[in-house]
C-alpha cells in the first residue's frame, strides 16, 4: 500500500514546484514564515476556511486537493470548479482590460482590474 503524503509535505512539495521560500509563501498568504514552518513539519496545520483558501490560492491548487492530497472528481466540481473554465474566465477578463485600455477607457480597466482582483482573493477564479 502507499504511503499517504501528509499535509506538510504536501505544503512543501506545491510550494517548492512554485519556487516559492517560506518567507513568500508567508507573505502570500499572511502568516509569518515560522507557521509556514511548522505547517510543513507537520507541527501544526492552516486553522480555519480562509486560511486554507489563502493558503491553497497562493499554491494554485483547489482546497480540497491540498486538504486531502486528492483530486475531486470531475462529475462533483461544478462549473464553477472546473481549472480550464476559470482560466477562460481569467482570460476573458484580462481581454476586457486590454480593450477597455485600448479604447482609452482607462477607468472602466481600473473597474475590470479591481473585480479580478476581488474573485482572485475569494478564490474564485
Amino acid at each position: 500500500m502507499p504511503e499517504v503524503e501528509s499535509l506538510g509535505h504536501r505544503i512543501r512539495r506545491l510550494r517548492t514546484v512554485k519556487e516559492l521560500t517560506q518567507p513568500e509563501l508567508a507573505q502570500l498568504v499572511g502568516v509569518d514564515s515560522i507557521t509556514i514552518s511548522r505547517w510543513e513539519n507537520d507541527r501544526s496545520t492552516p486553522r480555519g476556511r480562509r486560511m486554507r483558501q489563502a493558503l491553497a490560492q497562493a499554491l494554485e491548487t483547489p482546497v480540497s486537493e491540498l486538504i486531502t492530497g486528492q483530486a475531486m472528481p470531475r462529475h462533483r466540481l461544478g462549473a464553477r470548479g472546473l481549472p480550464e473554465r476559470r482560466t477562460a474566465g481569467l482570460a476573458g477578463l484580462r481581454a476586457a482590460v486590454a480593450k477597455a485600455q485600448a479604447a482609452g477607457d482607462e477607468v472602466l480597466g481600473e473597474v475590470i482590474q479591481a473585480a479580478i482582483r476581488v474573485v482572485q482573493q475569494r478564490g474564485l477564479i
